[in-house]
């Protein structure tokens, strides 16, 4: 299955980060020109996934029928996810299964992704890092090459890529699978700075 363009919470709407562990203040929320999303998030998991070309982008703001929702925007050039499952909140909830997903762009570009959470384990060398990423509890920076294990990723949307998903499964009706729920322990987001980390 390929395809190229905007994909919002759509059937093959698959994407993850990689990011530096700990806390940082929350990224002033920025208003920009995009999709309208649904409010609940295309959730996916994974058990593992390693990317490339990752440029964090801060906090901006993204149109829904009721309202603008916060979410974390990044661009890469690729990204690899192994067994993953997407769960797409419509009704009746959509569900696919794949063993692999790769997402590129053309040379020198980068696709732009929009995400709610990330959750998972950020493997950094020989050290692994528990990471919870949302627009409350933002990255410190971004890294141009990482992988991670046990990943739940929440999108709003995926904008410019070709994406190939080999032998997908599809199940109607199993219900959405949710993201889990906030620790608490984020920082308190007022006062940011607005800084942008982005590594060529």
């Amino acid at each position: 299955m390929r395809g190229r363009g905007l994909l919002v919470l759509g059937l093959v709407g698959v994407i993850v980060v990689a990011l530096l562990p700990g806390q940082a203040p929350a990224l002033q929320a920025q208003h920009t020109k995009g999709p309208v999303v649904p409010e609940i998030p295309t959730t996916i998991t994974a058990s593992k996934l390693s990317l490339s070309g990752l440029c964090y982008d801060g906090v901006v703001e993204l149109p829904t029928v009721n309202g603008p929702v916060e979410s974390l925007k990044f661009k890469a050039s690729s990204l690899r996810i192994d067994d993953a499952t997407i769960s797409l909140p419509d009704d009746p909830a959509i569900r696919i299964d794949t063993p692999r997903v790769h997402v590129d762009t053309a040379f020198g570009e980068r696709t732009e992704l929009y995400l709610r959470r990330l959750t998972g384990k950020m493997i950094d060398g020989l050290i692994t890092y528990e990471v919870d990423y949302s627009p409350e509890n933002p990255p410190p920076a971004s890294f141009p090459w990482m992988s991670f294990t046990d990943v739940t990723v929440g999108l709003h949307a995926l904008d410019g890529a070709e994406i190939s998903m080999p032998d997908p499964s599809l199940e109607v009706g199993g219900g959405h699978i949710p993201l889990p729920p906030m620790d608490g322990d984020a920082d308190d987001p007022d006062g940011g700075d607005g800084l942008t980390t982005c590594l060529l």
